[in-house]
């Protein structure tokens, strides 16, 4: 029996490793993606840059043993269209630490340097968000817990 960790490999040769790993005599097939099966911007830690993937591009290896232990899921990103009037948001996922603050999270969301895809409306809006972060409406959101059950985080000025 091997311990299998399913990736995504992303455009800057990365991969993406992602919050589950499974024990099986041969690669489990159709199990490292939501039950909706509908395709996720995942951003790249490496590159910073967020690029539309689906279960087909879901790979395999076999699970290393210097691995990182520390627990991960997967966060989810909501920013907002940067097109004037535009009332549409980009959905960006990250695999982070369960662990991870608000802050940590607008940090993450300050760094993106670009997402290959159109706005819930269509539009293609995206631009970096300020540094600070401090203007960004961002809506964070905890998906795909492997361990814990951590709540959303909440934002501290509420």
């Amino acid at each position: 029996m091997q311990t299998y960790r399913p990736y995504l490999l992303c455009a800057c040769h990365s991969q993406i490793l992602l919050p589950v790993m499974f024990e099986s005599e041969s690669i489990p097939a159709g199990t490292a993606w939501p039950e909706d099966g509908k395709p996720r911007t995942i951003l790249c830690m490496t590159c910073m840059r967020g690029r539309h993937y689906s279960l087909g591009d879901v790979r395999w290896r076999v699970s290393r043993g210097n691995e990182p232990q520390e627990e991960e899921a997967v966060l989810k990103l909501t920013l907002p269209c940067a097109v004037q009037g535009c009332p549409g948001s980009f959905d960006v996922n990250v695999v982070a630490a369960v662990d991870t603050t608000r802050e940590r999270a607008m940090d993450i969301a300050a760094h993106i340097l670009d997402l290959s895809e159109a706005c819930s409306r269509g539009q293609h809006g995206f631009v970096r968000a300020p540094a600070s972060a401090g203007g960004v409406a961002l809506d964070i959101r905890w998906l795909g817990l492997r361990h814990s059950k951590r709540p959303p985080i909440e934002d501290e000025s509420s």
